[in-house]
C-alpha cells in the first residue's frame, strides 16, 4: 500500500510524517479521552503546547513509518471499538431498564444473557494489555520532538 493511501486511511488523526534527526516520527492528534500506548520498539511524547497531538517514534533503526503507521493504527482501532463499545453498552441499559419497567419481578428473575454464537473467543494477554492501556510508562524525552511542524 503507498504511503499516501495509508495515510488517507488514518485521517483525520495522522497529521503527517517526518525525520527528525534520521528517525521517523508520526504526528497523530487523537479525540480526547482516547488512550495511547507504547509498546517495545515504539514510544511516544505528548506536545507540550497542544493537547492530544503526539509524536510516535523508535530508537531503534529498524522501526520505519509502516512499523509507526501499524502501531498508530491499532491506537486507534482499539479506542475506536472502546468507543463502540461504550454505546452498545449505553444502548443495552436503555434496553434493559424498559424491560425492568415492565416486566414482573418473577420474569425478570430468569433474565438471562446469551450471545447468537455460543462461543466468546478468548483475546490473548496482548490484546488485552494493549486495549486496557497497561503501558502508560513515561516516554523518553525528545527535545527534538518537541518542534511540531508548521
Amino acid at each position: 500500500m503507498s504511503i499516501d493511501k495509508r495515510i488517507a486511511e488514518l485521517r483525520p488523526y495522522v497529521m503527517g510524517i517526518r525525520y527528525v534527526k534520521d528517525m521517523p516520527v508520526v504526528d497523530v492528534s487523537i479525540k480526547e479521552g482516547w488512550q495511547v500506548y507504547q509498546s517495545d520498539l515504539i514510544q511516544y511524547t505528548a506536545s507540550q503546547k497542544t493537547p492530544n497531538y503526539y509524536m510516535f517514534f523508535s530508537d531503534d533503526k529498524s522501526v520505519g513509518f509502516d512499523e509507526l503507521m501499524n502501531h498508530v493504527a491499532n491506537v486507534i482501532k482499539d479506542n475506536v471499538e472502546i468507543e463502540q463499545k461504550r454505546d452498545l453498552l449505553k444502548a443495552k441499559i436503555t434496553e434493559l431498564q424498559a424491560l425492568f419497567n415492565e416486566k414482573s419481578l418473577e420474569e425478570l428473575s430468569t433474565l438471562q444473557f446469551t450471545f447468537k454464537e455460543n462461543s466468546i473467543p478468548e483475546l490473548s494477554k496482548e490484546e488485552i494489555d494493549r486495549i486496557k492501556g497497561a503501558d502508560k510508562s513515561e516516554p523518553p524525552k525528545k527535545e527534538e520532538l518537541e518542534k511540531e511542524p508548521h
